[in-house]
């Protein structure tokens, strides 16, 4: 096995053990009903700083991950806040509440 063969292995291993042991989305709190449809989020995120390392990851949605980005948690704290009162974010289209 290549070096990033085994590299891919590890990450879809740490992926499925954190499913298995914890089927809820860390930033929506919605249960993950399918292991296709989890992602391993880095809290805070590798580009600002943030080492990949156990307590600094989390098992998230891949749409949540994916709206979440590079973005420090009290900066997705924000974000989630007036997405949830201003803007209706839900699979990738973007509606404005009336």
């Amino acid at each position: 096995m290549s070096f990033e063969e085994e590299k891919k292995y590890c990450r879809l291993n740490r992926r499925w053990q954190m499913w298995v042991n914890e089927k809820h989305c860390q930033l929506c709190g919605e249960i993950i009903e399918d292991y296709e449809h989890s992602s391993v989020d880095h809290i805070i995120p590798i580009s600002k700083g943030g080492k990949d390392i156990e307590s600094n990851v989390q098992i998230t949605h891949v749409w949540c991950n994916n709206q979440k980005g590079n973005l420090l948690p009290w900066q997705d704290k924000i974000f989630r806040f007036l997405t949830k009162h201003f803007l209706k974010i839900r699979k990738g289209k973007i509606n404005r509440k009336l």
